[in-house]
């Protein structure tokens, strides 16, 4: 609470400070860690209407993002996961890669299982593309299942590629192989190591 007191009182009493959006982005991101979600968010908007060329707008996009993602509003988190994306790695954007992750889980959620699938494969590439960038190595931590609901959907994955990676050896190329027509989603997962996917930075495809 000391330092939500001390940023908004710069806020309020410096309001011309050259790194004022560093600060916004602080007092929000305080408020987030005190479980004030309602003004956290004012204040990011705050960042992203008076700062919109600040290094936090992807931040900020972002809490909107997991906000609603927790709330359970899997179409407004859609609407601010791709804000999030509208930032190229390079702009720079450091939580790309999870945005990225995180929209394959809201299309999941969504039950948009092929352009769910596809976008875990980006997710794939973006690791391999970007293997320093911050938001990749906690995409390393947690273990995913093949969703049960990938081997009911039997949808058409014909315009997908398959990914062949080198089992623990990420520096393999991958090589890239078109599925033939009809081939389902189902059929993708089982061929999957059935015990977990580390990381989706690292997939197994037999």
């Amino acid at each position: 609470q000391n330092a939500i007191r001390t940023y908004a009182r710069l806020v309020q009493d410096y309001p011309d400070y050259a790194r004022m959006d560093e600060v916004l982005f602080s007092l929000a991101y305080a408020l987030e860690e005190m479980h004030n979600s309602d003004q956290a968010l004012q204040v990011y908007m705050r960042l992203i209407k008076g700062y919109p060329q600040s290094r936090f707008i992807p931040h900020a996009w972002l809490s909107f993002a997991e906000h609603y993602f927790n709330e359970g509003d899997m179409s407004a988190s859609r609407q601010f996961y791709a804000k999030v994306l509208e930032y190229p790695p390079e702009t720079p954007n450091p939580v790309y890669g999870y945005a990225l992750y995180k929209m394959a889980w809201v299309l999941y959620n969504l039950q948009e299982y092929e352009e769910s699938l596809n976008k875990f494969f980006q997710v794939i590439d973006y690791g391999r593309q970007h293997p320093n960038a911050p938001s990749v190595t906690p995409l390393e931590l947690p273990a995913v299942t093949c969703p049960p609901s990938f081997l009911k959907a039997g949808l058409s994955v014909a315009s997908f590629s398959r990914v062949m990676v080198g089992r623990g050896n990420s520096s393999t190329a991958k090589r890239r192989m078109p599925l033939p027509s009809g081939t389902s989603m189902g059929a993708i997962c089982r061929a999957r190591n059935p015990d977990s996917i580390p990381a989706l930075a690292r997939i197994w495809l037999m």
